[in-house]
């Protein structure tokens, strides 16, 4: 059922309605948003949506990429958080310790470093000051 402008209610074969837009990609390739299910997403919010859409494709912004892009960035920004890193080294260099140091190792960077650092990025961490500078 088209609205208009490219959007329309898509209606599954189970009875889903989603809002949609199609539009084409600054390289003419056939590309499609979904603004939500209905009712849930009203027909006046997918019309408003549609409209900030619009707007955003006619400064250049491909909605769907940049929806792409940022999870990406936060997919990456998960893998490399200083805990994900800390102890994938700490698995690849066990060969070189006991078992007895491999445990206080990384009970200590559990209890003292994981806590204060582990979920940050490592391109986020500059200096971190675990105790008082002696003085």
């Amino acid at each position: 059922m088209g609205d208009g402008e490219g959007m329309y209610l898509k209606i599954t074969p189970n009875g889903s309605r989603f809002w949609r837009m199609q539009y084409r990609q600054a390289n003419g390739k056939p590309n499609r948003l979904t603004f939500g299910k209905y009712p849930e997403v009203t027909l006046a919010q997918a019309r408003n949506r549609r409209v900030t859409a619009r707007k955003l494709l006619d400064q250049g912004i491909d909605l769907c990429l940049d929806k792409r892009d940022k999870k990406l960035t936060q997919a990456n920004t998960e893998a490399n958080t200083f805990e994900v890193v800390a102890r994938q080294r700490l698995g690849k260099t066990a060969a070189r310790r006991s078992n007895v140091t491999q445990a206080k190792v990384t009970s200590w960077l559990e209890n003292n470093v994981f806590s204060v650092i582990g979920r940050k990025p490592i391109p986020s961490i500059v200096r971190v000051t675990f105790f008082p500078p002696y003085g």
